[in-house]
C-alpha cells in the first residue's frame, strides 16, 4: 500500500495544523491529535480526508504519494511560468530560458537554458542536480 508522508506535505506547505485537522477530522474530539497521529504514521487517511487534503493544500491527489514538481501559475504576458516541488519553487522565463531557483524564497541560482530544444524532463533532472548540490 502507498503511503504518503503527511509530516512532510504538511511542512513543506506551512498548513495551518489546527484548520487542516478540523477539516479532516471534523465530527473528532481532539481532531489535532488525530492529525498528529497520521502524521508520526501511527492511523492513516481515507480516501475521502485524502481527497479533502488535496482540496485544502490547492493540490492533485496523486501529488501527494510523490515529491513531484507541480506547475503553479503562468504570470503576466504568458512568458514566465513557476513551478513547485516542497520548499522550492523555479520561475522559467520562455522567452530567454533564464530559471531562477528559489528555496524557500530565497534565490539559490539563475541559469540560462542551453537549447531551445530542452524537454521539460531535462529540464527538472537539471533543477533536481542543483537542488542535490
Amino acid at each position: 500500500m502507498n503511503q504518503i508522508n503527511l509530516d512532510k506535505i504538511l511542512k513543506d506547505a506551512n498548513a495551518n495544523l489546527p484548520f487542516i485537522a478540523q477539516q479532516l477530522f471534523p465530527g473528532n474530539k481532539y481532531p489535532l491529535a488525530s492529525l498528529k497521529r497520521v502524521m508520526r504514521g501511527d492511523a492513516l487517511l481515507d480516501s475521502e480526508q485524502l481527497a479533502n487534503l488535496a482540496l485544502l493544500l490547492n493540490r492533485p491527489i496523486e501529488s501527494l504519494y510523490a515529491d513531484v514538481w507541480k506547475a503553479e501559475a503562468i504570470r503576466g504576458d504568458a512568458s514566465y511560468i513557476s513551478f513547485n516541488r516542497g520548499a522550492y519553487k523555479v520561475t522559467l522565463n520562455l522567452n530567454n530560458l533564464l530559471a531562477q531557483v528559489y528555496h524557500e524564497k530565497t534565490l539559490e541560482q539563475e541559469l540560462v537554458l542551453s537549447s531551445a530544444s530542452v524537454t521539460l524532463k531535462e529540464f527538472f533532472a537539471t533543477i533536481d542536480k542543483i537542488i542535490k548540490k
